[in-house]
């Protein structure tokens, strides 16, 4: 009776054990197969960074332009950042240029910042409130970026000159639209996917 009572342990630390080696075994596929979605993934970012290592040529809404890698990434949280970060696969279209579904007035203006890390901002309130949608839209830091000829801030209240009455109604109204911008939002995906515009399919997530 002893004897069989101690077969019935030995059988259930065995079955035991097995169910402990067959939990590692699976852990360890588990582990293996993260690891190569890994090197699967980085190889994916170097390869769609490997096109971006010279010039990147851009079309922003008809406007060619032409730049670098290190300029477009300069900040980092920024949507330009995202689109070439390496994570999206970005495709040019047959002429070699990334199509970008934006007004390209601004775009150059936009280029120089990212080159120099300082805004020039036009004199006149109209172009000056393109050029801050514009810098939102990307999601450029438009509020803490100096202005060109100053280390403060580009977006303050001019220190030279004054501002008639029409201009402060328009910039109030101007801010009060902007908040309501911002509160509306879309993701980010969404925003790339809009950006590219649908004649290139220019976006796929790799």
């Amino acid at each position: 009776m002893g004897a069989s009572h101690g077969k019935t342990d030995a059988n259930i630390d065995v079955d035991t054990l097995q169910r402990h080696l067959d939990a590692v075994r699976a852990e360890q596929e588990l582990v293996l197969r993260q690891r190569a979605e890994l090197r699967s993934m980085n190889a994916g970012v170097e390869a769609n960074l490997a096109q971006f290592k010279e010039r990147v040529k851009l079309n922003v809404g008809g406007t060619k332009f032409e730049t670098t890698l290190s300029t477009l990434t300069r900040y980092p949280d920024s949507l330009l950042a995202a689109m070439f970060s390496g994570r999206h696969k970005v495709q040019p279209c047959d002429d070699g240029y990334i199509f970008i579904d934006r007004d390209g007035t601004h775009f150059q203006t936009i280029l120089n910042c990212l080159r120099s890390g300082k805004l020039s901002v036009p004199t006149s309130v109209t172009a000056a409130t393109e050029l801050q949608c514009e810098m939102e839209y990307y999601q450029l830091p438009w509020r803490s970026i100096p202005a060109a000829d100053s280390d403060s801030p580009a977006y303050r209240t001019p220190s030279r000159g004054t501002i008639d009455s029409e201009d402060a109604v328009q910039i109030i109204s101007l801010h009060q639209s902007g908040l309501q911008k911002l509160q509306a939002q879309p993701s980010l995906s969404s925003m790339l996917k809009k950006a590219f515009g649908y004649k290139c399919h220019a976006l796929a997530e790799s």
